[in-house]
């Protein structure tokens, strides 16, 4: 039988899964799973990504990322090369630590995100571990309880689970109530979470990939620098930047970020996806302030400085 075809798509929330070759243990020790971690900060920090949830176990772990401007198989290759040699190394051992390739299911619907977490921060009690952590202490669980804790520069909290009120949710999302609210963890397709509806959208980026990949070849900032950059720049949040609220000035900032996108080279189509709008709507702006694309330079869009209403 063929193996399931991966789907790397930049920007997009993925769950991984690797196991221990005939499910032996990948982890002896405590320095073991910190050094894991330390590659994995590392390898998430050199590829752009990030990652909101781990969990350690014995002969497998589970991690939730989000992927960066690196595709998904060269940083977890990275990750687990490293991790590999260093076990082997220490243990006098040759040949796989890890069972045949790792698990990667795409995330197509946000609800999945919450059942993620859950899933993934139990994975140690259920595992016959709450004993010996206690506290958790090999997942991310102690780091959603407690934000102040920074070990790792890579660790984001998933949205929604942010700050003070984020720990209020998780707290209520670890609660027993929580668990008939949220849909079961089982990958509706062999490589994505999410709804028929969800589907769709990403089958459609996947066939788009060879596009996008010619792009970055050609050198072509990604769609995700390009809004961080602006983020930063207005000081405004990019989940904001990405919603379809029409505030003026978040209105104003969205119209910047699809004119900067298109001036350097990315098309109305992958723009209209990235914003989960029509394509109407950017050529609308583009009407409205100019074309970049026919302008020599970007400060002669039409576009006025923006400044924050008081």
């Amino acid at each position: 039988m063929s193996r399931a075809v991966r789907v790397d798509l930049e920007g997009c929330w993925y769950h991984v899964v690797a196991r221990g070759n005939e499910r032996r243990p990948i982890f002896t020790s405590n320095e073991e799973r910190i050094f894991y971690l330390r590659l994995l900060d590392q390898v998430t920090r050199l590829s752009g990504a990030s990652f909101s949830a781990y969990s350690l176990v014995p002969n497998h772990v589970h991690l939730l990322i989000y992927r960066g401007r690196m595709s998904l198989a060269s940083m977890i290759q990275r990750l687990h090369g490293n991790y590999a040699a260093h076990f082997n190394k220490h243990h006098h051992r040759k040949g796989h630590l890890f069972e045949g390739r790792y698990h990667a299911y795409l995330v197509t619907d946000d609800r999945y995100l919450a059942a993620l977490i859950r899933y993934i921060h139990r994975n140690l009690p259920e595992a016959g571990l709450s004993k010996e952590n206690r506290n958790w202490l090999w997942s991310s669980h102690r780091l959603y309880m407690n934000q102040k804790q920074k070990p790792w520069t890579q660790w984001r909290p998933a949205p929604g689970y942010e700050g003070i009120h984020g720990t209020r949710a998780y707290r209520e999302l670890m609660g027993d109530i929580a668990e008939t609210e949220l849909p079961p963890v089982v990958p509706e397709r062999p490589w994505a979470y999410g709804t028929s509806g969800s589907w769709k959208e990403y089958e459609r980026r996947k066939r788009g990939r060879s596009g996008r990949k010619r792009l970055e070849q050609r050198g072509i900032t990604s769609l995700d620098q390009i809004i961080r950059k602006i983020a930063r720049r207005r000081n405004i949040s990019i989940k904001l930047l990405k919603s379809t609220r029409r505030f003026r000035f978040i209105t104003r900032v969205r119209s910047e970020a699809i004119l900067e996108c298109l001036a350097v080279g990315h098309g109305i189509t992958d723009i209209s996806r990235y914003f989960k709008i029509c394509p109407s709507s950017v050529v609308t702006v583009v009407k409205r302030y100019g074309d970049p694309r026919q302008e020599n330079k970007r400060k002669n869009v039409g576009l006025t400085p923006l400044t924050r209403p008081h």
